[in-house]
């Protein structure tokens, strides 16, 4: 077992691209290539302008065809530097040739979606505020289970996918399931494209560190029908989850990049968010949202939740949804009547700076 440099493929790759190379390690089985590959490329180039720097730049990214990896720059001690590369993962045991990769081709359809389209779902997976490891490398059933399920979700019906790990890679939405497990598991930090222009469909998924999974929607179908579509997310061990909610999203399924226009948030959703506080989301919601799951120390702190529907989907686990999803979701943003209301009923379960000061404070974990 020994692991070549294809340097005529790079140094081809590398006068197209200019200051850089799109690196694969092709024909390598080892699952586990992508975690090793990642731990011996941190060394720095032994001489030139850039002695002691690593050309790493974005991490190690799971593909199909093998890992995947960015080097920049690229000057002519790169080729030595893989060399020395694949010398440390030859003593790792693996095999197969550093070669170059082909880059995605981005579909410009994608991007045709207006910003404000998008019906999502962001839902809170408990824990890693006291674990080391990012909450998508555990080894339990959440972690096991909700990538696949996100990516079977994101490809059902889909022409085309991608994954950005770090990197952009484009893979067969019938791989995506495998590949987002992988791409979880080694960086946290995953985000899924799926779809085609013909009909137009849009879905994509994206994982944090922290235990966050969004999901977002954009086919053409009516709103009822998409509301229902992205309520998958809802099914993904309910019972495990700390909260999840349904809106609509600015492109990304993600706390940190919501529409400004829904604001002012009691709280900002960056602080809301944060790991430093996500232990108490089964506690604080970040604001009224049409359809929710809560905690039974959700609803402990709510005002009045008699307008809305309330079913219990696993223990301590409930489903509450708005008597009318019309003014919540047919425009970029709630009814501004509807959501002082829902505020209103909401009440105390709603975070804001002092809410959360006087949980934190109480000791509560």
């Amino acid at each position: 077992m020994a692991v070549r440099v294809d340097l005529a493929k790079l140094k081809r790759q590398r006068s197209e691209f200019g200051d850089g190379v799109l690196v694969l390690l092709a024909d390598c089985a080892d699952p586990s290539a992508a975690e090793i590959l990642g731990a011996e490329a941190d060394f720095g180039f032994a001489s030139g302008e850039f002695k002691g720097l690593s050309p790493m730049k974005a991490g190690v990214a799971p593909s199909p065809a093998g890992p995947v990896f960015v080097l920049e720059p690229a000057p002519p001690q790169l080729w030595a530097w893989l060399e020395e590369l694949a010398r440390r993962l030859d003593a790792r045991g693996l095999g197969g040739t550093l070669t170059a990769a082909t880059p995605a081709k981005w579909e410009p359809w994608f991007d045709t979606q207006p910003p404000d389209a998008w019906i999502g779902v962001a839902a809170f997976y408990p824990g890693w505020r006291y674990h080391e490891l990012p909450r998508w490398a555990w080894d339990d059933q959440v972690a096991r289970d909700v990538p696949r399920q996100a990516a079977q979700w994101c490809a059902d019906g889909a022409e085309r996918a991608f994954v950005h790990a770090g990197i952009l890679t484009q893979v067969q939405p019938t791989d995506l399931p495998e590949v987002v497990a992988m791409a979880t598991k080694h960086t946290g930090l995953t985000k899924a494209y799926a779809g085609g222009p013909e009909p137009e469909r849009v879905r994509t998924i994206n994982f944090d560190a922290g235990g966050f999974a969004g999901c977002l929607v954009n086919d053409q179908l009516s709103l009822i029908e998409q509301v229902q579509a992205v309520s998958a997310v809802f099914g993904w061990h309910p019972e495990l989850m700390s909260h999840a909610f349904l809106r609509r999203f600015y492109m990304s399924a993600n706390p940190q990049f919501l529409n400004k226009e829904w604001g002012p948030y009691p709280l900002s959703p960056a602080k809301w968010s944060s790991p430093r506080n996500t232990h108490l989301i089964d506690r604080l919601v970040l604001d009224a949202h049409a359809i929710q799951l809560l905690t039974t120390r959700h609803l402990e702190r709510a005002h009045n939740l008699d307008a809305w529907t309330i079913t219990e989907v696993a223990p301590d686990r409930h489903f509450v949804t708005a008597p009318d999803l019309t003014p919540w979701l047919t425009g970029p943003t709630p009814d501004p009547d509807v959501l002082a209301q829902a505020r209103a009923d909401f009440g105390d379960m709603i975070a804001t700076p002092e809410r959360l000061e006087e949980l934190k404070t109480s000791g509560t974990t």
